[in-house]
């Protein structure tokens, strides 16, 4: 890329399409939690709430054979009061320019990413999804090349955000009820990092987490092991319906090459705030299993794609064969199957492409893997997921209603 190194094009690039989505150095010890009120983009019964929409998806034929013809369409009901809680967290989606951190605002790419991911949780728990001010990728792409830091960690001012958020929701709205912990990327991060220092040390907590979602983050464990690594406590889920457990995972379509980004403990992994060493090993778990599929995956996409550089990206991900439609959820017959893989000191799921389906492509490149696109290629099996984690929490603790609004 005009003559650049390789790290400064792959930081460069990273700004440009607004997906670098790791904070770049260790967890301080401790963060005190931003003291101003949450802003949320999804809260239950507020007006302008983005996960407030219909829940109406088209089904279309695959991409090969029936070239995408509509085959029909499914509504799916959103209870007024389902089950459970959702705390959501989302990825890396703004630059801000040269600041460290975004602003706590509501701008189109966040409007879109909570359109495309949280909304889609609606019938399985009511979702809250709070405004951070996240490190930005200018920042994370500036740390990557320069390898320093200022006195006070981007991360550390995001995950403020964010405990304060969490902290308002358990002392006004979450009134007893268990709450799933849902991310991806830098928000993946974050939640594990409040799994680590909030959650997994307090057995009140423990007993009303339902469970985590955190695709593309670096969660570890010790080796062989369930825990011992991100947490000592909460275990990674090893099968459908087990709840309080830990669903995570980076999604590859081939075999990681020498240097992958989200595939092996290393720097990546101590950005994170995750031991590294030759007694860890990262964390592995397949959504079709979880899902009771098998291996098969069922991706979910929201019916447009982002506006801007984003879309770029998703069309660029599906090979500029994205799938749409004008309802808010489109589905595809195409098939996709997942296995969890390991192989000197990497751990991907490995995702295929069935006979007369289409794979997906890594954006940018190799090492990044299917991350760009990873949550919308598992995302039905992860509502799957939710809801059988919902129902096992309500059938072992009972469930607390509370009024809409």
């Amino acid at each position: 890329m005009f003559g650049l190194s390789r790290r400064t094009a792959m930081a460069l690039l990273a700004v440009v399409a607004f997906l670098f989505a790791a904070p770049s150095a260790p967890a301080a010890p401790t963060v005190e939690p931003t003291k101003v009120p949450a802003r949320w983009g999804c809260y239950p019964g507020m007006a302008e709430s983005i996960c407030a929409q219909a829940y109406v998806t088209t089904v279309l034929g695959n991409t090969q054979i029936q070239r995408r013809r509509v085959l029909g369409t499914t509504r799916t009901e959103v209870s007024a009061d389902p089950p459970i809680d959702c705390f959501y967290v989302y990825p890396t989606v703004t630059s801000d320019g040269f600041s460290s951190n975004a602003q706590r605002r509501i701008n189109a790419d966040v409007r879109t990413v909570l359109r495309q991911q949280a909304a889609a949780f609606t019938p399985a728990c009511r979702v809250f999804a709070p405004i951070y001010r996240q490190e930005s990728a200018g920042s994370i792409a500036g740390a990557y090349v320069t390898q320093q830091r200022g006195p006070t960690p981007p991360q550390d001012i995001a995950y403020a955000d964010v405990l304060g958020a969490w902290n308002e929701y358990m002392a006004r709205d979450n009134h007893g009820r268990g709450v799933l912990l849902i991310g991806h990327s830098q928000g993946s991060a974050i939640l594990s990092r409040l799994l680590r220092d909030v959650i997994d040390p307090d057995p009140v907590l423990r007993g009303q987490l339902v469970g985590a979602i955190l695709p593309g983050s670096a969660f570890t464990t010790a080796r062989g092991e369930l825990v011992g690594g991100t947490t000592q406590h909460i275990p990674l889920c090893t099968q459908q319906g087990q709840d309080g457990c830990v669903v995570a995972y980076s999604t590859y379509g081939r075999r990681p090459g020498r240097d992958p980004l989200f595939a092996a403990l290393g720097a990546l992994v101590r950005a994170f705030g995750g031991p590294t060493g030759p007694e860890y090993e990262l964390a592995c778990t397949n959504p079709a299993e979880l899902a009771g599929d098998g291996d098969i995956l069922h991706p979910l996409l929201s019916g447009r794609p982002a506006p801007g550089w984003s879309g770029i990206v998703e069309r660029a991900f599906w090979n500029f064969l994205r799938p749409e439609a004008s309802t808010p959820w489109v589905v595809t017959t195409d098939r996709f199957t997942a296995s969890c893989e390991r192989d000197t000191g990497t751990a991907v799921l490995r995702v295929r492409a069935g006979r007369n389906s289409i794979m997906p492509s890594p954006v940018p490149w190799a090492e990044w893997g299917l991350h760009s696109g990873e949550v919308s290629m598992t995302l039905g099996s992860l509502i799957e997921i939710a809801h059988h984690m919902g129902s096992t929490y309500v059938s072992e603790h009972g469930r607390t209603t509370v009024s809409p609004g």
